[in-house]
């Protein structure tokens, strides 16, 4: 562990010898399974919020020279807190869900574009979802989506998620078409 810390630890100031050569001005190193390294002063080691060094998915060893915590020293990444992972996993399942409201929308407009326009070839389909897409954008809500295409299909007005299984499985035929560049076949603004 003194081995350890001695290359952790860094030079006490600028221009001191000793103690490792990397510079870094941290005083002390906070670990995900809370060791803590003493400073070079002795004094008592204060706890901080900041971990300097890459995540680790398991304690790191302390019995060998410290080598592979070497890369990233002093680095921004926020520290291995409740607050911090909780924050994280808010983010990812935010994205996730964002790229189902996508994908939910899509479908659901492929559903009720072939409903109103009648359309059966998979790529005019195809050109017209994309269309539609390009010109409402990512903003117009799954909501609003359902709330208008649903009165199509009257037999699945009491249940979305039949209405969205209808529209993922067209679009499973779409995805495989090409796109067509030419949209004689749909009237889509009609």
């Amino acid at each position: 562990m003194a081995h350890g810390a001695a290359i952790l630890r860094g030079p006490a100031s600028p221009g001191a010898s000793g103690g490792g050569s990397l510079g870094c001005r941290c005083r002390m190193v906070q670990i995900a399974v809370g060791k803590i390294f003493p400073t070079d002063q002795g004094r008592k080691p204060r706890i901080t919020r900041r971990f300097c060094g890459p995540p680790v998915s398991s304690p790191p060893s302390l019995s060998g020279s410290g080598d592979h915590l070497l890369g990233g020293l002093c680095s921004d990444r926020p520290a291995f807190s409740k607050r911090a992972q909780k924050r994280e996993g808010q983010e990812m399942q935010h994205h996730h869900s964002e790229q189902i409201r996508i994908g939910a929308r899509i479908a659901t407009m492929a559903v009720a574009f072939q409903a109103k326009s009648k359309l059966v070839d998979p790529r005019t389909l195809a050109c017209a979802v994309r269309r539609v897409d390009e010109a409402y954008g990512p903003e117009h809500h799954l909501a609003v989506d359902l709330a208008k295409f649903a009165s199509c299909f009257p037999q699945l007005r009491q249940s979305p998620d039949a209405l969205i299984g209808a529209g993922e499985r067209l679009m499973s035929s779409v995805l495989r078409a090409s796109w067509p560049l030419q949209l004689e076949r749909a009237d889509i603004y009609g």
